[in-house]
């Protein structure tokens, strides 16, 4: 309700709602309809107050079958409390009688749970009831034909998506919001369309749907035991991966909140960045660590505030460090390795909200070409993760396809980032990459044939230990490849020391002079898995 009130949201009461549908002008766009299914004990306890404290109006669709007419306690104290709801400025819809599976249904039993149930609400509020939500989502062409025939003005399915005038009154959209979202996951669920809030929101629908299955056919003594463990083993894995990103999460929030505060700008990379931004939730995409892109001038007062936070340095390239239980683990990097001028990462960079933190995220174009680089030629590997990445992200961000064209064009990245976008668009046939960007970034060469073939057969979905660093060396530009070489084997003290540790301190001639032979070993062992 916070993301709500905070994004300026208009929030609707069923009248209104049907008049917008019907043809009426919104007033104060953008609107959502807040919907309750199955009026149980929780949400009033704990939606009502809420709803209350920002004064939002919603839509409540209880079952009649404890609303009965006779005088015990508990549909004494159902109607009661239905009443009060509505005079608190809620709204009551119908859920069927008994909530059951409305297409299982014979005619008659059909008609009972449909036309008994408006009966029994209209009798308890005194007033027509004129919405109805279809029980476990429910619905074929009779059920909708019975609810309209019932005389309701609209019915609410389960259906991921927004609504628009035009659709059907009787087979409404909904974006259904289950388990526990974060505001950052609650922000994504807005949305409401498959590619931004869709994967959480397909996992839950079918976790809701495959449970319920189970527990059916186990009061049936009919369950297959391999199903259930496979169900169980979905949710829990989901369980671990969500759990794990909300702790690294919590701790990265600490660690941006300080930085802020201290007038530091960063920009925040890969999976940090791109479950918020493209996924919305914390369960779908596990995140290994977080980069994060600052100024060199900030790196002391970076260290400053890590140590404060108990962060201890690890041993890496770049400034590394992980957090005293082990959780989370942030590589600090201060350039973008294929850009020429740093200031326009910069100068693109968009703002973004970290769950109440204001923080940076690359812009969308420049997010496309660094993942693209990152995994072709940095890993050097492609893994399905990778390429549901970046079919979210040309989905969901607008990403300015002139601008890539002209960005490979003058860095060597443009066979790496048409073998990328081929390896996406082969996975997914429907993402958004134009024609003729993939037509521009062809090899038309001699050259870039060969290295595209060199490309399609090294960098596939299977990793090759090592090949990250051939193929940096192999994207270098003209002498740059040399310079980048030197630099390699003969680096400077302070990539010594993240690299080393305390041993480039203790022991500087024997780690200066011992590096290059072990870069060679390196690279004869990677030759050899070639």
């Amino acid at each position: 309700m916070k993301a709500l009130a905070e994004l300026g949201y208009s929030i609707l009461t069923t009248e209104q709602f049907t008049e917008w549908l019907r043809g009426s002008k919104l007033i104060y766009p953008p609107a959502a309809l807040l919907t309750f299914d199955g009026g149980y004990d929780d949400q009033i306890e704990n939606a009502l107050p809420v709803l209350e404290q920002f004064q939002f109006p919603a839509t409540f669709f209880p079952v009649s079958a404890d609303l009965g007419e006779e005088p015990g306690h508990l549909a004494v104290r159902r109607r009661n409390e239905l009443r009060a709801i509505e005079k608190s400025g809620h709204t009551i819809g119908c859920h069927s009688h008994s909530h059951p599976d409305l297409t299982s249904l014979s005619g008659a039993d059909l008609h009972r749970e449909v036309y008994g149930s408006k009966q029994i609400l209209e009798k308890t509020l005194g007033r027509p009831v004129n919405a109805f939500c279809y029980p476990y989502g429910a619905y074929d062409a009779r059920v909708r034909k019975v609810v309209q025939e019932a005389g309701f003005d609209v019915a609410f399915t389960v259906d991921l998506g927004g609504v628009h005038r035009g659709d059907d009154p009787y087979l409404l959209k909904r974006v259904p919001v289950l388990g526990e979202p974060s505001v950052v996951e609650f922000r994504a669920y807005l949305s409401g369309t498959l590619g931004v809030s869709g994967p959480l929101l397909l996992y839950w629908k079918l976790r809701e749907r495959l449970l319920d299955w189970r527990d059916r056919r186990a009061s049936q003594k009919t369950h297959s035991g391999t199903n259930v463990a496979t169900i169980d083993q979905l949710i829990a894995a989901y369980s671990r991966v969500s759990s794990a990103n909300n702790a690294k999460f919590q701790k990265l929030k600490v660690v941006l909140a300080r930085i802020r505060d201290q007038g530091i700008d960063c920009i925040l990379l890969k999976g940090a960045d791109l479950i918020p931004r493209l996924y919305g939730v914390l369960g779908l995409r596990p995140m290994v660590d977080v980069d994060l892109l600052v100024h060199d001038k900030d790196l002391p007062a970076i260290e400053r505030i890590l140590r404060e936070l108990g962060y201890r340095t690890q041993i890496d390239g770049n400034p590394a460090y992980v957090d005293p239980d082990n959780t989370l683990a942030l590589d600090i990097i201060t350039e973008v390795w294929y850009v020429d001028d740093q200031n326009g990462i910069w100068q693109r960079a968009v703002q973004r909200d970290f769950d109440g933190i204001p923080v940076k995220g690359m812009g969308g174009s420049d997010l496309l070409l660094y993942l693209i680089a990152y995994c072709v030629v940095h890993r050097g590997v492609l893994s399905g993760s990778f390429a549901n990445d970046i079919a979210l992200l040309v989905e969901k961000e607008n990403v300015d396809w002139k601008f890539v064209l002209d960005e490979t064009s003058r860095s060597p990245l443009k066979i790496p980032i048409y073998h990328g976008l081929s390896f996406v668009a082969a996975r997914y046939a429907s993402a958004p990459i134009p024609d003729r960007v993939l037509m521009s970034l062809a090899p038309a060469t001699l050259r870039e044939r060969i290295w595209y073939g060199i490309l399609q057969k090294l960098v596939t979905d299977k990793p090759v230990a090592e090949l990250g660093h051939l193929l940096l060396f192999l994207t270098q530009p003209g002498l740059n490849k040399w310079r980048w070489l030197k630099d390699r084997l003969f680096p400077s003290e302070a990539f010594l020391e993240y690299r080393y540790g305390h041993r480039s301190n203790t022991q500087p001639l024997l780690t200066r002079v011992c590096r290059p032979f072990s870069l060679i070993y390196q690279a004869v062992r990677l030759f050899a898995r070639l």
